[in-house]
């Protein structure tokens, strides 16, 4: 007995793996922004097509409570002190003691922001418009056509080397046109701590260029 089987159907589509969350416009607001980090620096992706928003994050950075509040009073000997509490099995003694020389529980002020990271470009007649986040990989992908030319922006953060990665890549003949502008919130609603950082002075241009604008 022979059994034929005859089946007629449209192409298969390729579908979106699981792992990949897509979207078909920008974050409208921070909700709805890619999130990507390494455990320190950290980045939320708007997917703008005309104003890039790149919110940048650092662990380190946190607001202004007061002015010992970076500094607690615990020393190495308390630190041997906590260890033998441990060892002889007074467990609530070691975190007690713990608490009142290392932490800052009084310290109800939020993690802070370090700034954002604006792309600014004059990209017109937008189409095939796709913002995904690969969770396999840790990458987020945005491309889009302007003026029927495939515009594609890859955002990871590299933990091995400790740094933010844009990579802007253009299929139109005059390449990419436009400006980077770091901005430094400095704390929207308190001071951050005295240890703030300017990371003005700490992007890397293909081309050169400085903190305060740059055309490429």
């Amino acid at each position: 007995m022979a059994l034929l089987i005859i089946s007629c159907q449209s192409p298969i589509k390729k579908e979106t793996p699981p792992d990949v969350l897509w979207y078909d416009q920008p974050a409208a607001d921070w909700n709805e922004a890619l999130p990507l980090g390494n455990g320190k620096l950290g980045v939320m992706v708007f997917g703008n097509t005309s104003n890039e928003r790149i919110q940048l994050n650092d662990d380190s950075l946190w607001p202004l409570d007061r002015e010992d509040w970076n500094e607690p009073e615990g020393n190495k000997q308390d630190i041997e002190e906590i260890r033998t509490l441990l060892f002889n099995g007074q467990n609530e003694a070691a975190d007690n003691l713990f608490l009142e020389k290392f932490s800052r529980k009084k310290v109800v002020r939020s993690h802070q922001t370090l700034g954002d990271l604006f792309l600014n470009f004059d990209h017109q007649n937008i189409t095939d418009y796709r913002r995904e986040l690969n969770i396999s990989n840790a990458v987020s992908t945005i491309s889009y056509k302007s003026n029927g030319n495939k515009i594609t922006e890859k955002v990871f953060v590299s933990n091995p080397h400790k740094v933010i990665v844009v990579e802007l890549t253009s299929e139109a003949e005059e390449g990419l046109n436009g400006s980077i502008l770091p901005q430094q919130t400095n704390g929207q609603r308190f001071p951050h701590s005295k240890y703030f950082y300017d990371f003005s002075k700490s992007f890397a241009y293909e081309r050169g260029g400085h903190a305060k604008g740059r055309t490429f």
